[in-house]
């Protein structure tokens, strides 16, 4: 029997983001975002296998080409995780040999495993984070339950909830930063793991050819957390009281790395201007949303941050935006 028919040995966890505020403001210097660690979740389930491969959705299995390999030469779905081995290699960082993680399977998961940690285990930890992120609690859609927690690493014991949690099928928020935590965590050695979020931030930039960064620092953060634009890390951000978030899809797919690709005016960094008012409305909706400034702040501060998102789209052709949004907008 081939080993890559074998059952997962193990599997690393990671939450996906949805961004509060700062959409594109933090491309402009000191600008920040404040993102919040959601379900669906990432987990990368790995075991024994000859090469590195995944498993597809349909159960093929399709092997990873070597470092150095051009993306544009691979299909769609191989390509970012071929990035996390691309990243490593040119980063000098040892992977575990697929002996032990050869074989990967990608699975999103409509809620955390049930029980996901036992009562005696300590809760992960952000890397490099402060010591706990997750004492802010916010209603989350009225669910008055603590915030998602960070990407890690699930022990073995663990893998049996994970297999039994229901699988999300529909749109989701922030996947390929997921995706680069979780494949970190699953394929470096438990003495690298200190390695895993620089090792995710360099995947996710050649995946999308740059980028600030928040979005995977945030599913290393978990919670609530700010991102300033320069920092290595996020920063755990506790959340005003009584604050209920909805996130609502609007039925369209959408891309950044695409709408950014097809942007005919540039990229938001080539309106400086335009970019700097975003940051600055962008900072004061963060500011109200985490309590340092006035609750009754809040209707201005999130009409201003949208007036100046609009005037970035409009100055970029309407493209980092997808039609409903802009309808949104208008």
């Amino acid at each position: 029997m081939n080993r890559a028919s074998h059952p997962p040995v193990g599997a690393a966890l990671s939450p996906t983001k949805a961004m509060l505020a700062g959409e594109y403001a933090v491309l402009a210097p000191g600008g920040e975002a404040l993102t919040l660690a959601t379900a669906p979740c990432c987990a990368v389930l790995f075991g024994p296998g000859d090469t590195y491969s995944l498993k597809g959705a349909g159960g093929k299995v399709a092997a990873l080409p070597p470092p150095g390999t051009p993306q544009e030469q691979l299909p769609p779905d191989l390509r970012l995780p071929f990035c996390v081995l691309d990243a490593a290699a040119a980063l000098g960082l040892p992977l575990l040999p697929p002996s032990e993680v050869g074989h990967l399977e990608i699975r999103w998961l409509a809620q955390l495993p049930s029980e996901p940690l036992g009562p005696s285990e300590p809760r992960p930890q952000g890397r490099g984070l402060p010591e706990d992120p997750l004492t802010s609690c916010a209603a989350w859609t009225a669910n008055p339950s603590p915030l998602v927690p960070p990407a890690a690493v699930l022990l073995p014991w663990q893998l049996p909830a994970l297999l039994a949690t229901p699988l999300h099928r529909g749109p989701k928020v922030g996947s390929s930063a997921a995706l680069c935590a979780a494949l970190a965590l699953a394929l470096l050695p438990e003495s690298q793991r200190s390695q895993a979020l620089p090792l995710a931030l360099a995947a996710h930039r050649r995946f999308q050819a740059g980028g600030s960064g928040y979005d995977v620092a945030a599913c290393f953060c978990g919670g609530a957390s700010r991102f300033v634009h320069g920092a290595a890390q996020a920063r755990s951000a506790p959340l005003a009281p009584h604050l209920e978030i909805q996130l609502l899809h609007t039925g369209v797919k959408a891309s950044t790395a695409r709408l950014l690709a097809d942007a005919p005016r540039g990229r938001p960094t080539d309106h400086p201007a335009l970019l700097a008012a975003h940051a600055q409305s962008s900072a004061q909706l963060t500011a109200v949303l985490c309590r340092l400034a006035p609750a009754a702040d809040l209707p201005q501060a999130v009409a201003a941050t949208n007036r100046t998102l609009a005037a970035l789209d409009e100055a970029l052709g309407h493209s980092i935006l997808t039609p409903p949004v802009q309808a949104a907008l208008a």
